[in-house]
């Protein structure tokens, strides 16, 4: 695993995302959620996201090498 892009996506999202800038919104979506309820509620959604980014992150290997085959195949067919 390379810590060096983990990093740097991670402060990328971070930036991208602005969860602080965001609480508002959520805040307002979760208005008629009981008071009990949001926690879990935040803590499941934020695992879910957490899970799925750590899911593109360990195959984007597997895509780099499909999308690089996809494309010489296609530069082939443009020249032929």
């Amino acid at each position: 695993m390379n810590w060096e892009t983990l990093t740097a996506t991670a402060c990328t999202l971070l930036i991208i995302l602005d969860p602080f800038g965001n609480a508002p919104i959520v805040h307002s979506l979760l208005r008629k959620v009981p008071r009990r309820r949001r926690l879990p509620i935040l803590l499941r959604e934020t695992a879910f996201i957490t899970l799925l980014l750590i899911f593109f992150y360990l195959i984007q290997d597997l895509h780099n090498l499909l999308l690089s085959v996809k494309f010489k195949q296609f530069l082939l067919k443009c020249f032929e």
